[in-house]
């Protein structure tokens, strides 16, 4: 009878998590929909896509700040569960190489005018990018720990932060309203990213330790060509887009977050899932039945999302963004595989094969 009742309140805490990182992530969503129109209102498609392109920026920069050491920390968490975990390491490892490759890329910038965007722009979208890392290790940190709630509320609170004080400052200036839009993400960053920098070193002491930067580096550094190549994947056509139009580009951007919904339910089930998968695999227990649920709940959400496409293009968006119709079927059909992509890759990800992962 104990064993059943154990049995209960652990699935009923699984599932509670499972609802947390969803209900989180789509809250953040529901906040992007709701504040888009406001922000479409003011900023044309033209400052939508320059907005869009800041962003593609940053999320190519990223990978190479931390050199991708949040997507290791799961997993040397599990392992290491007995053992002093010298998370410091991480934060160090972003620092250092946060300050490094923008010293590159202010001197290519500089030097040879390798970016065509001003100086001022691209420093914030350095130092955003540099805090956002550091925002990522936390979150990863509150992940291992099946902090569930807090990880949605550290979440959470970087959106609204971020919506509100963006939609002050789009109302306020008369002009560079993409920038304005950039200096509110930069800010929110910073004060979400250094308040979990903070925990981290307040919980975990500010010592580095080089062996956990080794085991970290190992796991991290192979997936570097696998994280590059989706995110050229999600942004490499506002690149091309660019050359064209930045209101086609505000367009495709447009699209891109609506069918996102479905990339964010697929993660953030993957979130939930992760943690206790790798546990299962250590332990050699069953794993099949929490597979199957995430699945399930997952291809409710895919099946809804297809149905509403529509209504979502007219409740958020304008008539100028219309052509996104034609966009979001094809990106909806790509996120249903992602899904069961991101099963499997699991798997491998414990095993630490991730050289396959990047092949």
């Amino acid at each position: 009878m104990k064993s059943i009742k154990k049995n209960l309140q652990r699935l009923r805490s699984i599932i509670s998590n499972e609802l947390i990182y969803i209900g989180s992530d789509i809250l953040i969503k529901a906040i992007a929909f709701i504040s888009l129109p406001f922000f479409l209102n003011i900023m044309t498609t033209e400052d939508y896509g320059e907005f869009s392109l800041y962003l593609t920026y940053a999320s190519i920069f990223g990978i190479f700040f931390g050199l991708n050491v949040s997507s290791a920390i799961v997993r040397y968490y599990v392992e290491k569960a007995d053992s002093k975990k010298y998370l410091a390491t991480a934060v160090w490892i972003v620092s250092i190489g946060g300050a490094v490759f923008s010293g590159l890329i202010l001197s290519s910038h500089y030097l040879l005018g390798f970016f065509t965007m001003e100086s001022k722009i691209l420093v914030v979208i350095l130092i955003s990018t540099a805090f956002n890392c550091l925002a990522e290790v936390g979150r990863e940190v509150i992940r291992s720990e099946k902090n569930a709630l807090l990880y949605g509320a550290s979440s959470v609170t970087n959106s609204v932060l971020s919506t509100a004080l963006g939609l002050v400052l789009i109302y306020t200036m008369k002009n560079d309203l993409a920038f304005w839009r950039l200096i509110s993400i930069c800010i929110s960053s910073m004060i979400i990213g250094g308040v979990l920098t903070l925990r981290l070193l307040y919980k975990d002491g500010v010592k580095g330790n080089l062996e956990t930067a080794k085991y970290l580096l190992s796991y991290s550094i192979p997936l570097i060509p696998y994280t590059l190549s989706t995110t050229i994947l999600a942004q490499v056509s506002k690149l091309f887009l660019v050359k064209v139009s930045l209101s086609d580009v505000g367009i495709y951007s447009f699209a891109s977050n609506l069918a996102m919904i479905i990339y964010i339910i697929s993660i953030a089930l993957n979130r939930s899932l992760q943690p206790h998968l790798f546990e299962a695999l250590r332990d050699n227990k069953d794993y099949k039945k929490q597979l199957q649920r995430n699945m399930g709940i997952f291809y409710f959400f895919y099946i809804s999302f297809i149905l509403g496409t529509d209504i979502l293009i007219w409740i958020f968006g304008n008539e100028a963004y219309l052509g996104a119709a034609e966009i979001i079927p094809i990106l909806t059909l790509g996120y249903g595989y992602c899904f069961v992509y991101s099963i499997f890759s699991n798997f491998i990800y414990y095993a630490k094969k991730n050289i396959v992962i990047s092949l």
